[in-house]
């Protein structure tokens, strides 16, 4: 009779793993997830609705608030440049009818509010007020060179030009006045200076 050869031992079953660690089942078997996981009833964690998501992802993040950006993403605002100054303003009808008589009143088109011309159509006297934009006058100080060719040096800060003109700063303003008159010489440079002396007043 022949002999069969041992049988081999049967080899022990390895430990069952879920494939869900952290799931744990009910009843019938069925896996479910652990209380707190969104997994749209598929049971199987990170799969939402069909699609899969990243558990260790991070959501949306707000970005900190930057000064001067508003939520919204709109750029900053930059800030306007200040309304210019109304030159007309400046001299009443009667200082300037003290000076040239009849008169009408013009700005220069090419100058805006800034600029202002009174002037008497029979004689051709006039009276020009021109204020610079702010920041014209550096530090407080006029250009180095005057546009209207060599400069005297005038009291408080006054300069006069040729042609009648009065140079002067005002509150970061290069600003200047202009005198055609029958007044000459000293008389003239002192009118121009009391002419300064109401507008720094009044811008």
């Amino acid at each position: 009779m022949t002999s069969q050869p041992p049988a081999a031992p049967a080899l022990a079953a390895a430990p069952r793993r879920d494939r869900h660690p952290t799931a744990w089942r009910g009843r019938g078997g069925a896996v479910r997830p652990p209380c707190g996981r969104n997994d749209g009833g598929s049971g199987v964690p990170g799969h939402r609705g069909g699609l899969w998501h990243d558990a260790a992802a991070p959501g949306p993040q707000s970005s900190p608030e930057l000064p001067g950006i508003a939520q919204s993403g709109a750029l900053p605002q930059l800030p306007k440049d200040p309304a210019p100054v109304d030159a007309c303003g400046l001299l009443t009808t009667a200082e300037v009818t003290e000076l040239i008589s009849d008169h009408e009143v013009r700005g220069d088109p090419n100058l805006g509010a800034g600029s202002c011309t009174w002037r008497n159509g029979a004689t051709y006297s006039s009276v020009s007020v021109s204020i610079g934009r702010s920041g014209s006058a550096a530090a407080g100080q006029l250009p180095a060179e005057s546009v209207y060719g060599p400069t005297e040096p005038g009291p408080d800060g006054i300069r006069f030009a040729p042609g009648g003109v009065a140079e002067f700063v005002v509150d970061g303003h290069a600003c200047d006045i202009q005198l055609v008159s029958n007044l000459a010489g000293e008389a003239e440079r002192s009118t121009a200076v009391r002419l300064v002396g109401l507008v720094r007043g009044r811008v």
